[in-house]
């Protein structure tokens, strides 16, 4: 089923990621590449006049930063990829992420999906049909249509 605008899409996401990173996180599999990929979903999302979270995604990912900031005993004013970051500098450092928020989220009586309901991506939405002068007229290629448009014009 797709998702609509404000279903939650977040822990979805990263339910798939955790099994696989190298396939989500552009890059080296660093929880920095894991946020700049998420900061261009959420971009996307709201270019497409969405909500960056879906319902009760909202407060989440800053809820983790304090839980991290309170956990490490940290008085730095960093976003949660920055903390993992003084966690673990090393090279692979999303699966530190994973741990952690895994950790987070068990506390708060959430967990991650099972990759297999995660069912990532969802669905693509269905619509309707195209009318046959749309698709007519889409057919024509644009670099035809200068043709055509310019050869009168000599």
């Amino acid at each position: 089923m797709p998702l609509a605008p404000h279903d939650p899409w977040l822990l979805k996401l990263l339910a798939v990621a955790k099994t696989r990173p190298a396939m989500w996180v552009p890059g080296p599999e660093t929880v920095r590449n894991l946020e700049t990929y998420l900061i261009g979903y959420r971009q996307a999302r709201e270019d497409l006049g969405m909500p960056e979270f879906g319902a009760g995604e909202e407060d989440l990912l800053e809820d983790f930063t304090q839980w991290l900031a309170k956990r490490l005993r940290s008085e730095k004013q960093l976003c949660w990829a920055g903390f993992i970051d003084e966690v673990d500098p090393g090279p692979k450092n999303v699966q530190s992420f994973f741990r952690l928020f895994v950790e987070f989220l068990r506390e708060r009586g959430i967990s991650l999906p099972e990759p297999e309901d995660a069912a990532w991506p969802p669905q693509r939405a269905t619509f309707p049909p195209i009318s046959k002068s749309v698709a007519s007229s889409a057919a024509v290629s644009p670099r035809r249509r200068i043709r055509k448009s310019s050869a009168g014009r000599s």
